[in-house]
């Protein structure tokens, strides 16, 4: 019955998954300075030359100045986007149960959305705004329509010969073509959930310049919507109408009370956005402040900046590797320590998964040799040796059950892993369709 709190989902380029990054706490007719700073970072990102670190100057000045001008266009002062029918069954519905003709009365959709939260319909509220709230592409009509804008960035040339105003026009423009996701009233909905998991693997490449970009700006999307809510304060709600205040006070209260985790893997994709890397330092340094936790992971140990290791309390080193003695370097481990990461740290086992636990008290710095002792079930579904893996996924489609197939790999192999067990097959068979294939024998 409590499901719908837990929500994986691999994210795609597509309309289905469309994240409007423009939308804004429910009633708020402008971003929150929050939400500001990621829209500001965002259209900087956008606008920054794949391959190029530090955008062109005044960048974010621009940006900032276009956001403000789409919201205030946009406001219920200025031209507020008129309520269309049949884009959301369940307002209509509600709209027509309480006699409300909204088409009628020619409504705004932010008319619309205040109308429905007077009446109680939260949900429904925020759905209705989805269609409030300006979208990517109306940012380059605004820009060029702004008077003030065009003043200030219609004449200054960067290298490419372009003017500032140039540049965002055609940055945006390419990201509405090649981005889906992120030029449509927002789909892609958390609802009530508690745990999120995002699978970025199919819209963070690694590769050249164009694909870092893209990952980059993935990974701030992704931070954007598992975190929007994270630092939200009593103060912020001064700012919304008088309908909505005792709402969001009531949410601020208990989204401070509540212990959060933001967790990012594969950080080394990251390593060429800044902005990125901004932001999760920014999380990590002011994280106390609001009852956060910052978790970083990766393969290698140069893929943390310096300020993360140093501001991380607690670090675990699953292996040194080849590399043992700079890691031992890196996080200041002791001569003991530094023999075990070198010796001991050698993957899942029956036991379980041995790591080195390097944490910061008031008091100092201590280290402890410890074990992860999981089931060998869990074992199998968290191996991510290539070996197992293949295994894994070959008995998983020959039973059609991936649950049935931990379990029998499970019994077969507690360790957790066939790695061994395959590499002897392999070298003490002389049968070629063994040798090419050991994966199939072992199932069969």
């Amino acid at each position: 019955s409590q499901k719908h709190l837990a929500i994986y989902e691999r994210i795609q380029n597509t309309n289905e998954y469309a994240i409007n990054v423009f939308d804004t706490q429910l009633g708020f007719r402008h971003p929150t300075p929050a939400d500001r700073m990621f829209l500001t970072n965002f259209l900087t990102l956008l606008m920054t030359p794949a391959g190029q670190e530090k955008p062109y100057a005044s960048s974010e000045n621009m940006a900032g100045a276009v956001i403000d001008a789409v919201y205030d266009y946009f406001s219920d002062e200025n031209e507020p986007k008129k309520y269309i029918p049949n884009l959301s069954k369940k307002v209509d519905e509600i709209l027509h149960t309480y006699g409300v003709d909204a088409k009628g009365d020619d409504m705004s959709w932010w008319e619309v959305v205040d109308k429905l939260f007077d009446l109680g319909h939260k949900h429904e509220a925020a759905q209705a705004q989805k269609y409030a709230v300006p979208l990517l592409e109306e940012c380059v009509d605004i820009a060029q329509n702004s008077p003030s804008i065009k003043d200030l960035y219609s004449k200054p040339e960067v290298e490419t010969r372009e003017s500032m105003l140039e540049i965002f026009q055609r940055s945006i423009s390419e990201a509405v073509n090649q981005f889906k996701i992120l030029n449509s009233p927002t789909v892609f909905d958390l609802a009530d959930s508690r745990v999120i998991s995002l699978d970025l693997d199919e819209v963070a490449k690694s590769g050249g310049p164009s694909a870092s970009k893209q990952t980059g700006i993935m990974y701030m999307l992704a931070r954007h919507v598992v975190g929007k809510n994270y630092k939200l304060s009593k103060e912020f709600a001064n700012d919304c109408p008088p309908l909505y205040r005792k709402y969001h006070l009531d949410r601020a209260k208990k989204i401070r009370q509540t212990k959060k985790r933001l967790c990012m893997d594969e950080f080394h994709r990251t390593s060429t956005v800044p902005s990125v890397r901004e932001q999760v330092l920014t999380d990590m340094r002011e994280g106390r402040k609001w009852n956060l936790q910052v978790v970083l992971a990766s393969q290698i140990h140069t893929d943390f900046d310096d300020n993360m290791i140093d501001i991380a309390t607690g670090t675990f080193i699953m292996s040194g590797g080849s590399s043992y003695r700079e890691v031992a370097k890196r996080f200041n481990l002791n001569f003991t320590t530094t023999d075990i990461v070198k010796s001991y740290l050698n993957g899942p086992r029956k036991k379980g998964v041995p790591f080195v636990y390097n944490f910061v008290t008031k008091n100092g710095q201590y280290s402890q040799y410890l074990f992860s002792t999981i089931s060998p079930v869990e074992l199998w579904a968290f191996s991510t040796t290539a070996e197992d893996a293949t295994l894994r996924s070959q008995l998983t489609e020959e039973l059609g059950s991936a649950g049935k197939a931990r379990s029998i790999l499970a019994s077969e192999f507690p360790g957790g892993t066939a790695k061994d067990a395959i590499e002897k097959l392999v070298a003490n068979n002389d049968d070629p369709s063994i040798v090419k294939d050991p994966y199939t024998y072992l199932i069969r």
